[in-house]
C-alpha cells in the first residue's frame, strides 16, 4: 500500500513538473518564452508581450491563441487577438523570428463582456509541427461605471467562479455600492473584495438579493475592487443577471470649522465629526454650526435624539442645539446652531469630551440615519512663542563669555484656541539653552524685568543673566509657562533659534581607558577631541601621573592638531591647535617598570580649554614572577600581542584617524576620511578596507588598497550612503583594514537620520495613532457606563502619554526618538485593542443573556395566559363554609356565567398580587 502511495506520488510530482517545461519551452527545447502566464487586464486596450527567446536560426514560427480552456462569454469576442510583431500588427498568424529572441506583442479590442477569461497561446515552428509550445493566457474585463451603474450575466458551476472587477471612484462623492442579483432556485455564493483582496461583504441567494457596502472611507483613485460568484453545494450550472450601482446619499450633513464659518466637510457615509479644543479653568459658552440638505427628488422627514452631554470620566459639558423633528423640502438646508456650556466646575479635567446628535430620516437613502460626533478636548496645554533670543548688542551671539551678561526671551503666550495672554508675571517663566550638541543644559534660576511692565510692545520682554565661562557652541533656547486660572495650572514650553557662545567646547573620547600592562612592557592611550565651540581651541591636554615604576610620554598626534608640549616632569601633553567642528587625535605611550607586586595607578588628565566631559584613566601594572621547571630550566612568561611576524620581520598597522560617529540622511550621502598608519618594521601591501555591520552596497572608499612602508601613513576617503529604506537611528559599525598578514579595527557608529519622506510617513503614522486613540477612547467612554474598564482606561492613558511625547519630540526636530515612541504606542494600542475584544465578548455575552431572559419571560407570560384561560372554562367548585371550628358542607350555588368569570379573575390578581408582594419582602430581608 505504502508502495503505490509513494509510487502515485512520483508520478504526479514529474507530471506537473513535465507541465511546467513544457509551458516553458519546445518540445525539443529549440526556443522558449520568458513567461508561462499573461495576465490582460486595466489597460485600455488589454495589451501585453511575449518575448521567443532560445532561437538558434531564423524560424517561420506561428503565433496563434487557441481557446481550449474558457469560461462565460469568450465566443462572444468581437474583436479578433491583433498580433504585433516589430511594431506592425499583423492579422497573418506566420512570422519570420530572427536572432536569439524576438517580443511579440498581443492586443485584444475593449469592447468584450465584463468578466474573466482563460485561454492559451500556441507558438509553433511552421517548418515542425512537433516543436511548439503553449502560454496561459488570464484576461479580466471590468465592468463599466462611467454612468454609476453596469448590468452583467454569468455562469457557475461548482468548479469554476466568476469574477467581475470594477473601479469604485469612476463617480464623484459615492458613499457605497449595491448589488442586485437573480438567479434560479440554486444557491449561489456573492463575495466582495477591496482591491487588496480583503473580504468586505458576503451573502448568500437561491433567487433574488441585494449586497449592499458602505464605505467607512472614501476610496482611493486605483481602488480597483471585484465580486466573486461561487457555488459549493451542487454539481449544476447556476445561471444568474446581477446590477451593480454606485450611489450617492440622499441627505447631506455639513460641518464648519469656526463660528459663522464656512461648510468644508461633507458627510457622505452617514458620519461626521466636530471637534474643537479649548482650554481648562474657564466659564464660557462655545457656538459651532452644521447643515443639513436634502439631495433627493422628494421632501424628507426626520426626528433628531441626542446624547445631551458630552462626557469625559466624571466630568461633563452640557450642549443644547436649534434643531426639533420635522420634514425638509428637496433642495432645502438648514442651518443648526449648537451650543456647548463649559464650566470650569462641571469640566474640571482635562481630555477628551464625546457625544453626539443622530439624525433619523425616515425615508431617506441608501441610509436613514446619520450621526454627528461630538468632541471638546479640554487641556491644560497652552502655545507659546518664543520669537527671539538676543544679547545685550542686540544679536544672537555672546562675544565674551568671561564675564555674566544679560539676555532678552522675547515671546507670546496663547490659549489653545488663540486668544492671547497678556497678564503673566516674572514667576510664570523659566528659561533655559541647551547645546545643539552635546547633553548640556544651562538654566536661568532667576527672571528680572527691567522694563516698566514685562508685557510692553505687545510681545513679553524678559531678562536673564548669562552666567560667565560658560562652555561654547551653538545653543537652542527653551522656554516654560505657566498661568494658573480657574483653579486649573495651564502650561506650555518652545524652542527656537540659537544662541552662540563665542568659546571652544571640546568632547573627549577614548576607546580604552583601562589598562593592564605587564611590568616592563608599554601600551598606548589615544585621545580623540572635537570642538564643537565656535572658537579655535588652543590650550593645552597633559596627562600628570607620579605613580611609581610607571611612566608616561607623548606618542603622537593627528597631524595639523597641534605640537608636543615641551615640559619636564610627570606631566607630558600637547599644545593643541582643534578649529570649530575638527576632530583630532592625541597618543601617550604608557611605559611599565619593574614593581614587587601588582600595583595600580590612576593617571589624570587635565585639559585647559572649556570641555564637556571628563575621563578616568585606570591602570594595572602586573608583576612577572619566574617559575621553576622540572629539569633545572626557568620559563619566563611573555607578553602576548596582536603583532605578526613576516620572515622574522615583525608587522602591525593601526588606525590613527577615523570618525567616532557619522551623521547620514537616508537615500543621501556623507563623506569622510579613516587614516591607516605601518608601525610595523616591515611594508605591507595590498591594505583594503570594509565596514562590518552595513551592507557593502551602503558605502564606497578609494582608493581600492594602498601600500605603506615602515612608520608611513594613508587614507581611505569613504562615501556612506544609506538607502531609502534604511532604519533610522545609530547602528555600530566596525571599521576594519587588512590585508594577508595584518589588521586593525575600530568601533564608530553611524547615525541614520530620516529624509522628508521618512518624516512625513513618521507624521502620518502620530495622526494614524492618534485617531485609533480617539476612537478606542470613545467606544470606552460608552462601555464605562455598564463594564469595567479600568485596563483599557489605563492602557489609553499611557498610550496618551506615549503619543504626547512623541509629538514634542518631532516639533524639537528628533524623529528617531519619536520613531520609537510610536513603536511604544503601536504595542500600547495592540494591548488596548486586545482590552476592548475583551469588553466586546463581555458585552455579547450579556446582550445574548438579556434576549434568553427575555424569551424565558415571553414563556412564562405564555403559560400563565394558557392557565388562565383553561382556569376560567373550569365549572364552580363546591365550596366549605366555617362556623365556629366545625366545618360543615354546602352546596354554592352557581352565579351567572359572567359573574363566576369576574369573580375568579379577581381571585386569580389577588394571588398573583400576594406572591410579587411576598417576593419584595423576602429580597428586602435578605439584605
Amino acid at each position: 500500500m505504502r508502495k503505490n502511495i509513494f509510487t502515485t506520488t512520483i508520478l504526479v510530482f514529474l507530471l506537473i513538473s513535465f507541465s511546467y517545461v513544457y509551458a516553458l519551452n519546445s518540445t525539443n527545447g529549440e526556443f522558449g518564452t520568458d513567461k508561462s502566464k499573461i495576465y490582460l487586464n486595466w489597460t485600455n486596450n488589454y495589451t501585453d508581450s511575449l518575448e521567443i527567446n532560445n532561437l538558434n536560426t531564423t524560424k517561420n514560427i506561428t503565433v496563434d491563441i487557441h481557446n481550449t480552456s474558457l469560461t462565460h462569454y469568450i465566443t462572444n469576442i468581437s474583436s479578433p487577438i491583433l498580433v504585433k510583431v516589430n511594431n506592425t500588427y499583423q492579422n497573418e498568424s506566420i512570422f519570420i523570428l530572427n536572432g536569439s529572441s524576438n517580443t511579440t506583442f498581443f492586443e485584444v479590442g475593449n469592447d468584450l463582456s465584463p468578466g474573466r477569461y482563460f485561454g492559451k497561446i500556441v507558438v509553433t515552428d511552421s517548418s515542425d509541427q512537433n516543436e511548439n509550445l503553449t502560454v496561459d493566457v488570464t484576461l479580466d474585463v471590468p465592468l463599466n461605471l462611467s454612468t454609476g451603474k453596469d448590468s452583467f450575466e454569468g455562469n457557475v458551476t461548482n468548479t469554476t467562479s466568476n469574477f467581475f472587477y470594477f473601479n469604485v471612484t469612476s463617480i464623484e462623492d459615492i458613499i457605497g455600492l449595491s448589488v442586485n442579483v437573480s438567479t434560479n432556485s440554486k444557491l449561489l455564493k456573492i463575495d466582495l473584495f477591496d482591491s487588496s483582496g480583503n473580504l468586505k461583504n458576503s451573502t448568500v441567494t437561491n433567487g433574488s438579493t441585494s449586497l449592499d457596502y458602505i464605505f467607512p472611507d472614501f476610496p482611493n483613485s486605483d481602488s480597483l475592487w471585484y465580486l466573486k460568484f461561487s457555488n459549493s453545494t451542487t454539481n449544476c450550472t447556476i445561471p444568474f443577471n446581477a446590477t451593480i450601482e454606485l450611489f450617492k446619499p440622499s441627505l447631506m450633513v455639513k460641518t464648519d470649522t469656526y463660528p459663522n464659518g464656512t461648510f468644508d466637510k461633507n458627510t457622505k457615509d452617514g458620519r461626521e465629526n466636530i471637534t474643537f479644543t479649548e482650554n481648562l479653568g474657564f466659564n464660557k459658552t462655545i457656538s459651532k454650526y452644521f447643515t443639513i440638505e436634502n439631495l433627493a427628488d422628494y421632501n424628507l422627514s426626520y426626528v433628531v435624539n441626542s446624547s445631551r452631554y458630552l462626557n469625559y470620566s466624571s466630568s461633563y459639558i452640557p450642549f443644547s442645539f436649534n434643531l426639533s423633528d420635522g420634514i425638509i423640502i428637496t433642495g432645502d438646508k438648514k442651518t443648526v446652531e449648537i451650543n456647548f456650556s463649559i464650566s470650569s466646575d462641571e469640566a474640571a479635567q482635562s481630555g477628551i469630551y464625546g457625544g453626539w446628535i443622530l439624525i433619523n430620516s425616515t425615508n431617506g437613502y441608501p441610509y436613514r440615519m446619520f450621526n454627528l460626533s461630538l468632541y471638546v478636548n479640554l487641556t491644560d496645554q497652552i502655545r507659546v512663542s518664543l520669537l527671539n533670543v538676543a544679547s545685550v548688542d542686540g544679536d544672537n551671539w555672546i562675544e565674551d563669555p568671561a564675564h555674566a551678561q544679560n539676555i532678552s526671551f522675547y515671546s507670546k503666550v496663547f490659549l489653545i484656541n488663540g486668544t492671547e495672554i497678556k497678564d503673566l508675571n516674572t514667576t510664570d517663566f523659566s528659561f533655559s539653552l541647551s547645546n545643539m550638541n552635546k547633553t548640556h543644559t544651562i538654566s536661568f534660576s532667576k527672571v528680572s524685568n527691567y522694563t516698566s511692565e514685562l508685557y510692553s510692545g505687545g510681545e513679553y520682554k524678559a531678562n536673564v543673566t548669562l552666567p560667565s565661562n560658560q562652555l561654547g557652541g551653538y545653543y537652542k533656547p527653551h522656554l516654560s509657562v505657566s498661568y494658573e486660572v480657574g483653579g486649573a495650572t495651564l502650561h506650555g514650553s518652545v524652542q527656537n533659534g540659537t544662541l552662540i557662545i563665542n568659546d571652544s567646547a571640546l568632547w573627549l573620547q577614548s576607546d580604552e581607558t583601562d589598562f593592564t600592562i605587564e611590568e616592563e612592557d608599554s601600551d598606548a592611550f589615544k585621545l580623540t577631541v572635537t570642538n564643537y565651540g565656535p572658537k579655535k581651541a588652543t590650550g593645552k591636554i597633559e596627562i600628570e601621573e607620579s605613580c611609581t615604576g610607571f611612566s608616561i610620554k607623548t606618542s603622537d598626534l593627528k597631524s595639523g592638531c597641534g605640537s608636543v608640549e615641551e615640559s619636564s616632569g610627570s606631566s607630558p601633553g600637547f599644545n593643541i591647535d582643534v578649529s570649530e567642528g575638527e576632530t583630532c587625535w592625541y597618543e601617550w605611550s604608557f611605559d611599565a617598570g619593574m614593581v614587587s607586586s601588582d600595583k595600580d595607578c590612576n593617571p589624570v588628565l587635565k585639559v585647559s580649554d572649556p570641555h564637556f566631559n571628563h575621563i578616568d584613566i585606570d591602570v594595572t601594572i602586573e608583576n612577572v614572577e619566574s617559575n621553576q621547571q622540572q629539569g633545572g630550566t626557568s620559563n619566563t612568561t611573555t607578553t602576548t600581542t596582536t603583532t605578526t611576524t613576516i620572515g622574522n620581520v615583525a608587522g602591525e598597522i593601526k588606525i590613527t584617524g577615523y570618525p567616532a560617529i557619522v551623521e547620514v540622511v537616508q537615500d543621501d550621502s556623507e563623506k569622510f576620511s579613516l587614516s591607516v598608519k605601518n608601525v610595523g618594521s616591515t611594508s605591507q601591501e595590498d591594505i583594503s578596507f570594509s565596514i562590518l555591520g552595513i551592507s557593502s552596497e551602503w558605502y564606497s572608499f578609494t582608493p581600492s588598497k594602498v601600500d605603506l612602508n615602515p612608520n608611513e601613513e594613508k587614507s581611505f576617503d569613504v562615501t556612506i550612503s544609506p538607502p531609502k529604506d534604511a532604519p533610522i537611528g545609530p547602528i555600530n559599525v566596525t571599521l576594519k583594514v587588512w590585508n594577508d598578514y595584518v589588521n586593525a579595527t575600530k568601533v564608530s557608529s553611524f547615525k541614520i537620520l530620516p529624509c522628508e519622506s521618512e518624516k512625513i510617513k513618521i507624521n502620518r503614522t502620530l495622526d494614524d495613532y492618534r485617531w485609533n486613540y480617539t476612537e478606542l477612547r470613545n467606544k470606552m467612554l460608552i462601555w464605562s457606563k455598564k463594564f469595567d474598564t479600568s485596563d483599557l482606561n489605563m492602557t489609553l492613558r499611557s498610550v496618551k502619554e506615549k503619543l504626547d511625547e512623541a509629538e514634542n519630540l518631532i516639533n524639537e526636530g528628533d524623529y528617531i526618538s519619536a520613531k520609537e515612541k510610536l513603536d511604544e504606542v503601536k504595542f500600547l494600542l495592540s494591548k488596548a485593542s486586545e482590552d476592548a475584544d475583551e469588553i466586546r465578548s463581555i458585552e455579547a455575552h450579556t446582550t445574548s443573556l438579556a434576549v434568553k431572559i427575555v424569551w424565558i419571560l415571553v414563556g412564562l407570560v405564555a403559560i400563565s395566559i394558557i392557565g388562565i384561560v383553561i382556569y376560567l372554562s373550569l365549572p364552580p367548585r363546591e365550596m366549605y363554609k366555617y362556623k365556629r371550628t366545625i366545618p360543615k358542607k354546602i352546596k354554592y350555588k352557581s352565579p351567572s356565567s359572567f359573574n363566576n368569570i369576574v369573580r375568579k379573575l379577581k381571585i386569580f390578581i389577588r394571588s398573583i398580587l400576594l406572591k410579587i408582594k411576598l417576593f419584595f419582602m423576602r429580597k428586602k430581608y435578605a439584605l
